[in-house]
């Protein structure tokens, strides 16, 4: 299982001015901003220097993606964008994928809330 690195959490948390609680223990939830989402996912292609990198900004999106939906609705617009990453880096996200599928769950009303449209990648 990949997990994100802090060298990469680091440098997200100084580029888009976020503000880490002390003891952090789910960057990607803890962080999340709906607003910032635009930003991370340009920040994909624009400050992403390694997989290292890649993988965990990935992971702050989705966090992300996920307080957007719950109080904005879907987007198919957002994600078709995170979507189109994601296949394109599918190997890299891999463990991200399978996490947010919930693949052993079949009862729907114990899905994430980005579960059914991980489903899809």
């Amino acid at each position: 299982m990949r997990y994100s690195v802090e060298k990469s959490i680091k440098k997200f948390n100084k580029i888009f001015h976020l503000q880490e609680p002390p003891f952090c223990q789910d960057w990607y939830l803890e962080c999340a901003d709906k607003f910032k989402l635009p930003a991370f996912i340009d920040g994909y292609t624009k400050y992403c220097e390694d997989d290292d990198d890649r993988f965990t900004l990935m992971t702050i999106i989705l966090g992300s993606y996920e307080m957007y939906v719950e109080e904005e609705g879907h987007s198919p617009e957002i994600w078709g964008k995170i979507a189109g990453i994601l296949q394109k880096n599918k190997e890299l996200h891999k463990d991200t994928i399978s996490y947010w599928c919930l693949w052993d769950e079949d009862d729907p009303d114990n899905w994430l809330v980005l579960t059914g449209y991980m489903r899809g990648i």
